[in-house]
């Protein structure tokens, strides 16, 4: 009796090989897209934990802490955006903590109250010297903001989600736009 062997054929195979890498080429966008999501949401909560230790510090050290925008010729590439939170110590500026953003992640804006202010200072109270403050980050590969924080008066932030029609307000209650400066 003879033994008959069950097997693939080579066309079998091919077919399967062809099947598997179409799945995946249709799914790398997907993947794509969450891996750049959790790098928003990670920026998200550094801005958000750099906000409350520059609060803190100040009611801590008696000192006005500011968070500003912050370029330098440090960076590689020159392709690197810096957003620092120092400390006015007797004419001495202490950097407590920096976010940074590569620029082909995307952007990160801010709106102040007065609109001339281009940063957030933190009394020694805790408090901030401007009325309320948005700031909201852009990634390269969406048209509308990813994530806002709205910081009031009293220093304190909080983090707002785009709502069902994909638009986040301010605490001025304006949408928030990705080509404002």
């Amino acid at each position: 009796m003879m033994n008959l062997q069950r097997a693939f054929t080579f066309l079998e195979l091919m077919i399967t090989l062809a099947l598997i890498s179409i799945i995946t080429a249709l799914s790398m966008p997907l993947l794509r897209h969450f891996g750049e999501y959790d790098r928003a949401m990670s920026l998200q909560w550094r801005m958000l934990r750099m906000i409350q230790l520059a609060r803190n510090e100040a009611r801590i050290r008696g000192v006005s802490v500011v968070i500003c925008h912050h370029r330098s010729s440090i960076c590689p590439d020159g392709n690197m955006y810096r957003v620092a939170a120092y400390a006015n110590e007797q004419s001495n500026p202490t950097i407590l903590a920096m976010v940074q953003i590569r620029e082909y992640q995307g952007a990160l804006h801010w709106r102040l109250f007065p609109k001339y202010r281009n940063d957030f200072l933190f009394y020694p109270t805790g408090v901030m010297q401007s009325d309320n403050g948005t700031l909201w980050f852009c990634s390269t590969s969406h048209i509308a903001p990813v994530w806002a924080i709205v910081i009031n008066k009293a220093g304190r932030a909080r983090a707002i989600s785009p709502d069902e029609n994909d638009k986040i307000y301010g605490s001025d209650g304006k949408p928030l736009r990705c080509d404002e400066t």
